[in-house]
């Protein structure tokens, strides 16, 4: 039949010759081009892929559907989670769910690496501020050094006009060279040094040496709680001076009132050295 019809539209302009009509010839070749669209849906049809009967099985479906539907539980799809469960829920077909899976799959790929970038950011800015605060603190330490060692005071021994009715503190107590702040605590009740005098002898204290009992100026020699100049000044006071802050603080009190009468009268915050 195709051939007949094939042939009939090749002996067209013969058949015009002898006379057929041009309503007629229209008429054979809607006939061949019909045949030729039926040829032509015929091999669309025919490449493209079958759908098997397993791919739309209830049971085969439900179970890969079941499936991805866990695995879908174990993505990173924040605000998206909902939509792929629904589009795997509609799905009819092996293909369409593992389409969708794999688009959930990308999602939670890129959700992925965005965290691991925001977390690496914030891991870095927690270990930026830790640095810029270790470096701080090491700047105060070594300011607060500097001072310690760069304290100078200058002493004079006590004058024979030096109030001779000055009380002297007692001796014979020990505190290890940790206890500076302890020992204050001890010698100022055992005198009874209180209110502005026990302020003012804090305050010197922490000005000269910072409670520190083996502070030491390097430049001058000055020592201990006080900063004796010398140091063995204080072996007047007990033989343990080098280590004991009670006897460190009988020399400085005993220095004080001879020299002074009172810390209030010692004029150390204009000098800056008593």
């Amino acid at each position: 039949m195709k051939i007949i019809k094939r042939l009939l539209i090749n002996l067209t302009p013969i058949l015009m010759f002898f006379g057929f009509t041009s309503t007629g010839l229209n008429h054979i070749h809607a006939y061949a081009e019909n045949d030729n669209l039926d040829e032509e849906l015929k091999l669309s049809v025919d490449s493209q892929p079958a759908i098997t009967e397993e791919e739309v099985s209830p049971e085969s479906i439900k179970e890969e559907r079941d499936k991805l539907l866990k695995d879908l539980e174990s993505l990173n799809l924040k605000d998206k989670s909902s939509d792929f469960l629904q589009k795997i829920q509609n799905s009819w077909s092996s293909l369409e769910l593992k389409e969708v899976y794999n688009k959930a799959k990308t999602v939670s790929d890129k959700n992925d690496e965005t965290d691991k970038q925001e977390e690496e950011r914030k891991k870095k800015e927690v270990e930026e501020k830790a640095a810029e605060e270790e470096r701080i603190r090491k700047e105060k330490e070594e300011q607060r050094k500097k001072r310690n060692s760069s304290t100078s005071a200058v002493y004079s021994e006590p004058s024979s006009s030096g109030t001779s009715s000055a009380a002297s503190a007692p001796g014979g107590k020990v505190f290890g060279p940790n206890q500076a702040r302890e020992a204050f605590e001890q010698i100022t009740a055992d005198l009874g040094v209180t209110g502005s005098e026990k302020e003012i002898w804090a305050d010197v204290i922490t000005r000269e040496s910072g409670w520190n009992t083996f502070a030491t100026n390097p430049s001058s020699g000055a020592y201990g709680l006080p900063q004796s100049l010398p140091g063995n000044k204080m072996a007047a006071a007990g033989g343990d001076y080098l280590t004991n802050p009670y006897t460190q603080l009988t020399w400085m009190y005993n220095y004080v009132k001879s020299r002074y009468g009172s810390f209030a009268g010692i004029n150390w915050y204009s000098r800056g050295w008593y």
